[in-house]
């Protein structure tokens, strides 16, 4: 369900390349709507994960893929400290779902 339009993920990846596109010009964004955009979908990011969790949907891996870019965002922003309070928050879930740990076991297993 959440793999369509309007998934956290996607809007945390349109803001991503907006950034990115931002530093690779050397005069920064050439319109004050260009700032807005990576803005506006960093926003829509945030606020789709927080209407994803609050619902209830647990899909781990769109939480985590989320939780990934945000830290690549907060770290091109220069923001190392929100990006490692991602990190962090990211490392949490892992270590507290039950999901992960059935993943990591079988992965374990897989490798003997």
């Amino acid at each position: 369900m959440y793999w369509c339009f309007g998934a956290p993920h996607k809007h945390a990846m349109m803001a991503l390349a907006s950034l990115y596109k931002y530093q690779m010009n050397d005069e920064g964004y050439s319109t004050q709507e260009e700032q807005n955009f990576t803005l506006l979908q960093y926003n829509r990011a945030i606020r789709s994960l927080r209407i994803h969790l609050n619902a209830g949907e647990q899909a781990l891996e769109i939480t985590l893929l989320t939780c990934v870019l945000f830290i690549c965002l907060e770290f091109m922003r220069g923001n190392q400290d929100v990006a490692l309070n991602h990190l962090q928050g990211g490392l949490h879930i892992l270590s507290t779902s039950p999901k992960a740990k059935r993943i990591s076991l079988s992965s374990d297993t897989e490798a003997r």
